[in-house]
């Protein structure tokens, strides 16, 4: 009969490989999920890094929309060079204007094609992950039909709604920055664009919002905030924005100003 140190002794050899046979697909095991891990976490990165860049074409395409109702196309060009972007770089070929440059840290590309027989200008917002302009993340496309002259230039004759002799203007532009996801909430900061004309001199200057707003995407409609602002002339603003939510696209709007 055998003793138990002697099965010991006959079974080392087999438990052995049982071990390291256990190991060996334990390993593999471990290798399949931490590629798993890492393959999520690639994507995940992508997606915000495609979301991030698509709030930004949409800001910049709310921006030019708005530059296109109160602008001229030739001052809507160089505010976005000097106020807007920066490192920009403008360039025209044919009936395009290429406008190269940065927003919130992101490259970007303008493209202003004018379409005469149609009276509309067609206008591409094209977002890319770095300054060789190959990896684009987002594209967002508009037709507009800009201003002819600029409506608050006290030099045009012709237009009716220029006042007389006007000693002193002030125009608001509100637009939304930074939109960061947070669940079903998207967090966003509010800037106020603030053009004042004194004796024929343009003054431009960019206020923050008091708080960072945020909306939940599940919940569509309208919502009014109000706030204060102080120009650096001593002005002080009363305003109200409106923030709309459709689906997940944010609107920012300004509802009404007040100078004290």
């Amino acid at each position: 009969m055998k003793t138990v140190k002697s099965l010991v002794k006959s079974n080392t050899g087999s438990i052995f490989i049982e071990v390291l046979i256990s190991l060996i697909l334990i390993s593999m095991l471990l290798l399949t999920f931490m590629s798993m891990f890492v393959t999520s976490a690639n994507v995940n990165k992508r997606s915000r890094d495609v979301l991030d860049a698509t709030y930004s074409a949409q800001d910049l395409m709310e921006y030019l929309y708005d530059l296109s109702l109160s602008k001229s196309l030739e001052t809507s060009l160089d505010e976005l060079q000097n106020s807007i972007l920066t490192d920009s770089f403008h360039e025209e070929i044919a009936d395009e204007q290429v406008i190269l440059g940065k927003y919130d840290d992101l490259d970007v590309a303008i493209t202003i094609t004018d379409k005469e027989d149609e009276q509309l200008t067609l206008v591409s917002v094209e977002i890319y992950s770095d300054n060789t302009y190959t990896n684009r993340q987002a594209v967002m496309e508009s037709a507009f039909k800009w201003q002819l002259n600029d409506p608050d230039d006290p030099d045009d004759p012709d237009d009716p709604d220029d006042p007389q002799d006007p000693d002193e203007q002030l125009k608001i532009v509100v637009r939304r920055s930074n939109v960061t996801p947070r669940g079903q909430h998207r967090d966003f900061d509010v800037y106020l664009d603030v053009y004042l004309d004194v004796n024929d001199n343009t003054k431009f200057e960019t206020h923050k919002h008091k708080d960072k707003l945020s909306v939940q995407i599940t919940k569509p409609g309208s919502n009014d905030y109000n706030g204060t602002l102080t120009t650096s002339d001593g002005r002080i603003i009363d305003y109200v924005i409106r923030v709309t939510l459709s689906g997940d696209n944010i609107q920012v709007s300004l509802v009404s100003q007040r100078e004290r």
